[in-house]
């Protein structure tokens, strides 16, 4: 998740039944919190990222607490962090009121992003109520994870992981959510909020944000097909029939166009290299490395970024 940044005297990574964490903190409580990215490494990177200058340092009482509050409750266990002291002073009020409401979902319950936009008196800004949690610098403290789409289904999550990590917390609580069915019947529906995928592209490079404001919204639609095994046997069959050899392509295309997956970047392929160097103002095409290097900050939806980088070239040629 991609927070406003905002000032944090210090930071501290933690272990927990999920993966290493972070948290920063500054003088009126806690700044952020850091779910787990791929490696720790990349996890510390992301902390020093959002909180430019902030220290690693052993944590003081109440952030030691927090700490041990949300380890205990990634253990599955009754763990309360309502309690934990959250700087909030760079956080608009709109966002403000959205994480108060969600501070109130107990651990094994959900709400949606409709019911929350009608706690605060506004049926009409469920949208917004997912940006404003896609935005979510408080990961756990403000569980953002126990909001869901309509329906009872996942909707976004913008932590490393996304949907998969989500499901995960819910399931460590005890909730139940659906399993989302649509990626696998092929009905175009996606399973993640492509809102909060553009809300956190936009806020984590601002050379995409512009190529998204180029190019206009998102419209990418699934192929619909039968099932994952019709969907392979096609795969398979146009590259045996089309172009010598079956590799990694041919699954980032299914991935992608098939079951929808949000965090796909085929950066070995032509035209996204070719759509980054126009959107990145590159003379020659990058190496697949240098996409994926960059691509890191768009996790978890390199696959809506790819879809624009597909798109740069379109505009190119016009």
């Amino acid at each position: 998740m991609i927070p406003p940044i905002m000032t944090a005297h210090g930071f501290v990574l933690f272990d927990t039944a999920i993966g290493r964490c972070g948290i920063a903190w500054g003088g009126r409580g806690v700044v952020g919190v850091q779910l787990p990215e791929a490696r720790e490494p990349e996890t510390r990177a992301r902390v020093l990222q959002r909180f430019p200058g902030a220290r690693e340092a052993a944590p003081p009482p109440d952030v030691q607490r927090a700490v041990d509050g949300i380890t205990a409750l990634l253990r599955g266990e009754a763990s309360d962090l309502s309690a934990v002291a959250l700087d909030m002073e760079r956080v608009s009020p709109f966002h403000r009121r959205v994480y108060q409401v969600a501070r109130t979902i107990p651990p094994g319950a959900t709400l949606s992003y409709g019911d929350i936009a009608a706690h605060l008196g506004a049926r009409g800004l469920a949208r917004a109520v997912g940006q404003a949690l896609g935005r979510n610098p408080f990961a756990i403290v403000v569980p953002c994870h126990r909001v869901l789409a309509a329906g009872g289904k996942a909707g976004g999550f913008s932590a490393n992981g996304g949907i998969t990590t989500k499901l995960r917390l819910l399931s460590i609580e005890g909730a139940h959510v659906s399993r989302q069915p649509e990626l696998f019947d092929g009905d175009g529906a996606f399973g993640f909020d492509p809102s909060v995928a553009i809300e956190h592209l936009r806020a984590s490079d601002a050379a995409l944000a512009r190529l998204i404001d180029a190019v206009g919204p998102f419209r990418m639609q699934l192929k619909k097909t039968s099932g994952i095994f019709a969907m392979l046997a096609e795969a398979i069959v146009y590259r045996l029939t089309q172009v010598r050899g079956i590799g990694r392509w041919t699954v980032e295309m299914l991935l992608v166009f098939r079951l929808g997956r949000p965090d796909v970047l085929p950066a070995d392929d032509y035209g996204i290299r070719k759509g980054f160097a126009i959107a990145f103002k590159k003379r020659e095409l990058p190496a697949p490395r240098d996409v994926e290097r960059r691509g890191a900050r768009w996790k978890p939806y390199r696959t809506v970024a790819s879809w624009y980088l597909w798109r740069a070239v379109e505009l190119a040629k016009k």
